[in-house]
C-alpha cells in the first residue's frame, strides 16, 4: 500500500469479521477507523516506531448474516423459503443462539443452489446503501487523486462487487468487467 500512496482502505467485511481481525490490526498500525455501524474510532497504536502510510480504514460492512439470510429468504417462492421460515420461529421460540443446525442446514442449502448471481443479487438488494457508501468513498478518493483500495475477507465476492460496480460506472465494456472479475 505504501508504495502505491495508497491511504484510505475500505473494509467490507461484516462487523464480526472486522472486529475478530481488521479492528486490531487497524489498532496496531494507529490507523484511524470510520465505520458505518457506529461513530468514528480514534484507533490508538502499539509500539508503532513510524507511521503507517494507512491513514484511514472506512468499514462499511457489505454482508451482516441476519440481514443478508433474511434477504434471501424473502426472495425465495413460498415453497422453499417456509421451512426455513418455520425454522427459525423454531430456533426464535427456544431462544437459540446461534441458529440451530436445522435452520442453518436448510438456508445454507438454499443459498449454494442459488449459486454467486443470487447472492451478489442479494447483497445488493439488503446492501444497497453500504454499496453507494463505497462507491461513494471510492468517488472522493479519485475526486481528490488519492489512490484507494478496497478489501474483505477473500477478496472474491464483495471486493468483487464493489469493483465490478466501480468499473461499470466509469464505463468500462461488460467484457472487460467480467475478465477482471475472472482475474
Amino acid at each position: 500500500l505504501a508504495a502505491l500512496g495508497v491511504g484510505t482502505l475500505i473494509d467490507l467485511r461484516s462487523t464480526t469479521e472486522f472486529r475478530d481481525a481488521g479492528a486490531a490490526t487497524a489498532a496496531a498500525l494507529g490507523v484511524r477507523v470510520r465505520s458505518l455501524t457506529s461513530e468514528s474510532v480514534a484507533a490508538k497504536g502499539g509500539g508503532n516506531s513510524a507511521p503507517h502510510p494507512l491513514a484511514t480504514v472506512h468499514h462499511v460492512p457489505l454482508q451482516e448474516w441476519g440481514r443478508y439470510a433474511h434477504a434471501f429468504v424473502a426472495r425465495l417462492p413460498l415453497r422453499r423459503a417456509a421451512p426455513i421460515a418455520l425454522a427459525f420461529a423454531a430456533a426464535r421460540l427456544a431462544r437459540a443462539k446461534p441458529p440451530v443446525p436445522r435452520l442453518r442446514r436448510l438456508l445454507l442449502a438454499e443459498i449454494n443452489a442459488a449459486g454467486l448471481p443470487a447472492m451478489y443479487v442479494t447483497i445488493l438488494a439488503a446492501f444497497g446503501g453500504e454499496a453507494v457508501a463505497a462507491l461513494r468513498l471510492v468517488a472522493a478518493e479519485a475526486a481528490a487523486r488519492r489512490p484507494v483500495a478496497v478489501a474483505c475477507k477473500l477478496g472474491k465476492d464483495r471486493t468483487g462487487l464493489i469493483v465490478a460496480l466501480l468499473l461499470t460506472v466509469v464505463g468500462a465494456p461488460r467484457s472487460a468487467v467480467l475478465a477482471d472479475y475472472g482475474a
